[in-house]
């Protein structure tokens, strides 16, 4: 039985989702993130963390230890992909992804990194066995998840603790306002179509659930 599990992203959207899913279910979370989350409660503890630092073994399990599960969901996503600061990608996507995996390990918890179907050539009917992107298919982002998920992955083949997630896309609850998704419900709630905003909030989280492709141990 899972009884306790550490969390990046806190304050993202799927980390959200997951302090209110663990909170419910009466498990402990030690979350992390740069921002506070809104959601809190006896079950959360939460700790400022900056993946963009660099975190030793000695720092990790002060925030982390005791933990049977990490839960790796923090990322920086550019907010224009025609901008894209490589390096701060680079420090907080896949070095920090490293340094957590590599924790992980070495205190024999099982690592669970959001990875996304953006890493594979061809999005449509992909598998665990499609073809990664290269560097020139897709903007810095994409490839740094890429990166991250292929070193997983051949860990994964050599029996090491991981579970990988490769969603197709992510809604729900902390969205932002310019997304379709969100639009829709502004829309909505405008001509009172209440009918029509209920459905799309009960079916935003569970779409999300169906969409995700995994690997797992």
């Amino acid at each position: 039985m899972i009884d306790s599990i550490g969390l990046t992203g806190a304050s993202g959207i799927l980390g959200r989702h997951l302090l209110h899913l663990f909170s419910k279910k009466k498990i402990k979370v030690f979350a992390t993130s740069r921002k506070k989350p809104l959601f809190s409660n006896k079950f959360i503890k939460w700790n400022k963390m900056d993946l963009e630092k660099k975190h030793t073994m000695k720092s990790l399990d002060k925030i982390f230890g005791g933990t049977k599960v990490l839960i790796h969901a923090g990322a920086h996503v550019p907010l224009n992909s025609s901008i894209e600061d490589t390096q701060k990608i680079t420090k907080i996507n896949i070095k920090a992804t490293y340094a957590l995996y590599k924790w992980a390990k070495k205190n024999k918890v099982h690592f669970i990194f959001l990875s996304g179907a953006i890493v594979y050539k061809y999005k449509h009917n992909c598998n665990e066995n499609s073809e990664y992107i290269n560097k020139n298919d897709s903007i810095f982002y994409g490839y740094a998840k890429k990166l991250c998920d292929a070193f997983l992955k051949k860990k994964l083949l050599k029996n090491d603790s991981i579970t990988i997630f490769r969603p197709t896309s992510i809604y729900g609850w902390g969205l932002k306002k310019n997304k379709i998704i969100s639009r829709i419900l502004i829309e909505a709630k405008k001509k009172k179509l209440n009918f029509i905003n209920h459905l799309l909030k009960q079916i935003l989280f569970m779409q999300m659930m169906l969409q995700m492709q995994f690997t797992n141990v």
